[in-house]
C-alpha cells in the first residue's frame, strides 16, 4: 500500500466547514461542500498526473506534516486548463508547470476538474494531508 486514506472524516468535515466561506470569498461564488479525504503517503508513494473528477472543482490541499522534518515533497500543477486528464496523455510542456512546496501548515487551492496535477515518488519518510 502506497498511501493510506480516511474519506469524509469528522475532522476534515470540520475543516470543510471552516474552509467554505473562505472559499467563496476567494474564488467570488458559492461553492458546496463536497469532500474530504485525509492522506498519508509512505515512501515510494506517487500521485500520477490526473485531473479530478465532478465533485472536485475546487482543490484544497493542507500540508499537515512531513517527515523528515524540513522535507519537501512538492505538488506539480498546470497551468494551462485540460479536462479531462488520462494517465495515457503525454504531460504538459514543462514551461507550464507551477512547482508548489508546502511547508506545515500550508495550503494550495486550484482547480482539480481543469488543472493536470501531480507528485512524483516520495523519496522518504511521509507526509500527510487533508484533501477538501
Amino acid at each position: 500500500c502506497d498511501r493510506y486514506y480516511a474519506y469524509h472524516d469528522s475532522v476534515g468535515r470540520f475543516m470543510l466547514g471552516l474552509c467554505q466561506p473562505l472559499m467563496c470569498r476567494l474564488i467570488g461564488t458559492t461553492v458546496k461542500p463536497s469532500y474530504t479525504y485525509f492522506i498519508e503517503y509512505v515512501p515510494g508513494s506517487e500521485l500520477t498526473p490526473h485531473t479530478d473528477r465532478t465533485q472536485c472543482e475546487f482543490v484544497v490541499s493542507i500540508q499537515l506534516s512531513l517527515s523528515p522534518c524540513g522535507n519537501q515533497w512538492p505538488i506539480y500543477v498546470c497551468a494551462q486548463p485540460r479536462m479531462p486528464y488520462r494517465g495515457d496523455q503525454p504531460l504538459p510542456a514543462p514551461e507550464l508547470w507551477r512547482k508548489v512546496a508546502l511547508k506545515e501548515g500550508g495550503a494550495v487551492v486550484f482547480k482539480g476538474r481543469e488543472k493536470v496535477h501531480w507528485r512524483e515518488p516520495l523519496p522518504e519518510g511521509w507526509q500527510s494531508a487533508h484533501l477538501l
